[in-house]
């Protein structure tokens, strides 16, 4: 369900915002990068239950709430802080 959910609000709301397009590719660009990274460290199943605590579950929950616009800069948010955590 939260898969789901998640790529409904992507395919739906955040596809047909301005530089939406844009903006997801740019996370099927950073994501797998980001994912890499976090393989490589000991500790990278408590860091998934870290981004799910701090981010997906915040941004699963608004989108349940149709709060698409704060869903947005959840999601945003997170990308930013995993970039600049992970790849920077």
């Amino acid at each position: 369900m939260v898969l789901t959910t998640i790529r409904h609000f992507r395919d739906t709301w955040l596809s047909n915002q301005p530089n939406g397009a844009n903006i997801i590719e740019n996370y099927y660009f950073i994501a797998p990068k980001i994912v890499d990274k976090i393989n490589q460290k000991e500790n990278s199943i408590e860091i998934y239950n870290n981004i799910w605590i701090e981010h997906l579950n915040p941004f699963f929950n608004t989108i349940l709430q149709n709060k698409n616009e704060l869903a947005f800069k959840i999601y945003h948010n997170m990308v930013k802080d995993l970039e600049i955590t992970y790849l920077k």
